[in-house]
């Protein structure tokens, strides 16, 4: 992976439906267990995706739509 050479090594993959619930669960997890949590895919600029909104909530944080 293009990370390894700057330091940042990987620890698990996973791959996970788009809903809302496992989102939250699935990102509460590995951050109590990583120091950076990298998504890919799912982060779309329509106005059904619930990725980016699931991943705030996860974190505490207010979402703001930009689309």
């Amino acid at each position: 992976l293009w990370l390894n050479p700057l330091g940042v090594k990987v620890q698990e993959v996973r791959v996970i439906p788009d809903v809302e619930d496992v989102i939250v669960k699935t990102i509460s997890e590995v951050r109590k267990k990583n120091n950076y949590v990298f998504t890919t895919g799912g982060i779309g600029p329509t106005h059904d995706d619930i990725t980016a909104k699931s991943i705030s909530k996860a974190f505490g944080e207010s979402y703001l739509a930009s689309f």
